[in-house]
Order: structure tokens, then C-alpha cells, then sequence
């Protein structure tokens, strides 16, 4: 169970001079939302025009951006930090859905569905993050279809990756799941002395992968036993590339 958090937002509204084009001859200021690929391929005035129909919310460790019930307003693009999704039960449970890094479009099914939010949307770490109002959103994709079809693409590449990990999660053995994660969080084969920095606690590394805190800590042991890895606190060290691949494909 994921205890509540009552904190709100920090709006940082977008300054009035974001509007204000560059003398002639100057070099364009960058806008934060050049650097998010969801945007990619706007021109510079069409940016500032979803910045200035939006606003920046600054969210503490552990705060929440909205909660799995609450009507929604906007939908919201990760500038820096981390967040997670969480979907609560009738009964109490909570699956991690998944991890949302910067660049990532959170809240987004109210744009189509026009209701309330399906999941809670909470921050790992200090994070910054740009927050659209739907109506203005669905304004701006009147004006400027390929908003849209970006948006509808970003959406259908997200549900792919929750599919797939909610599928991998039903096969997979604790120790499987914790190997394919070490894989594919450093390279697809990585060397040995690669390493991982945890962001978040093991505890939210365990709801990520689907098992209870207990299991990853048995999964950790077992590979460190049998020299696969080395954890240093919050750093685990490959040691063996070739055995963490073997058991990261269901080898024994």
C-alpha cells in the first residue's frame, strides 16, 4: 500500500517574454520544450504557443502530480526528474504501471476519454514538469494536426512498452526479471565493471518488476553468491556479462 501524500504542485507560470520573438538577426532562445522529442519537428513559434498556453509545476520527492480518480485538466510532458504511475485496486492493491523518464507524456488518455485520471502519477526525485491544459491542447491540434498525430503515436509506443512488460512480468522468475532489467538498463550486453545506479529504492525497484522487496533481495543474493554481480549500496556492479545474459533468457 502506497501511503498519500497532501502536497501541491509548485506553478511556475511560463514568463510573458517566452511570446516576445528575437531581435532581427538574433539567435532564437531555446525553449524547454525543444529539447522533449514529443515536440520535435514544431517550429519555434508553435512551441511557444504550447508554452504559453501552459504552465511548469515543480514536484518534490514523493509528491503526487494528480491521483487515479481526480477529474482531469491537462495532460503533462516530463521536463527533468522521474515519476511513476500507479494503479490502485478496489481492494487496496497497487501495481506499478510504469516509470516515466523525461521526455515522457503522462495523463494523457483524459485528452480522448475527456474524464477523470486512470492511475496516480507520483515523483521519485525533485522533477519538473510541463502541464497542458486539454482544452487548450485540443486547440492547438486544430491548429497544427501533426500535434496530434505525434501525441497519438507517443500514446500507441507507450501502451506497446506497458504491454510488453506487463506480459514479460506473467513468464518471467524473480530472477529473470531482475537480470533483464540489469541488461537492459546498462547495455544490451554490457561489459564486465558495467554498473547501475539505482534511482529509486528497492523497494520501488521491486513493485517496478512485479515481486515483493524479499524476492529481489533473494534474486540480489543469489547472483552476488555466485559471482554474477557485486552490490555496493546503490550500485551493482556486473561481474559476469555472460551469466547475467544466460539467466536474463530463462537459462538456469
Amino acid at each position: 500500500m502506497v501511503q498519500t501524500i497532501h502536497h501541491h504542485a509548485i506553478s511556475l507560470p511560463i514568463p510573458s517574454n517566452t511570446m516576445t520573438p528575437p531581435p532581427s538577426g538574433a539567435r532564437a532562445r531555446r525553449t524547454p520544450l525543444e529539447t522533449v522529442s514529443f515536440f520535435h519537428g514544431l517550429e519555434s513559434d508553435q512551441r511557444r504557443e504550447l508554452e504559453s498556453a501552459g504552465r511548469r509545476n515543480m514536484l518534490a520527492t514523493g509528491q503526487y502530480l494528480f491521483h487515479q480518480g481526480e477529474s482531469a485538466d491537462s495532460f503533462h510532458v516530463v521536463l527533468s526528474g522521474r515519476l511513476r504511475s500507479l494503479r490502485r485496486s478496489p481492494t487496496g492493491g497497487v501495481v506499478v504501471m510504469h516509470f516515466i523518464e523525461p521526455g515522457d507524456i503522462v495523463g494523457e488518455i483524459p485528452v480522448l476519454l475527456g474524464n477523470r485520471y486512470h492511475v496516480d502519477a507520483q515523483a521519485l526525485e525533485s522533477s519538473e514538469v510541463f502541464s497542458l491544459p486539454l482544452a487548450e491542447f485540443r486547440r492547438v491540434v486544430a491548429a497544427h494536426p501533426e500535434v496530434g498525430l505525434r501525441y497519438m503515436r507517443a500514446m500507441a509506443a507507450k501502451m506497446v512498452r506497458i504491454l510488453e512488460r506487463l506480459e514479460a512480468q506473467k513468464v518471467m522468475r524473480a530472477d529473470q526479471r531482475v537480470a533483464n532489467h540489469l541488461m537492459t538498463q546498462t547495455n544490451v550486453i554490457p561489459d564486465v565493471g558495467s554498473a547501475l545506479e539505482l534511482r529509486s529504492s528497492k523497494k520501488i525497484w521491486a513493485q517496478d518488476l512485479g515481486i515483493q522487496p524479499e524476492s529481489l533481495s533473494r534474486a540480489l543474493k543469489r547472483m552476488t553468491d555466485n559471482g554474477v554481480i557485486r552490490v555496493e549500496g546503490r550500485r551493482i556492479v556486473i561481474i559476469d556479462p555472460d551469466a547475467l545474459n544466460i539467466i536474463a533468457t530463462g537459462g538456469v
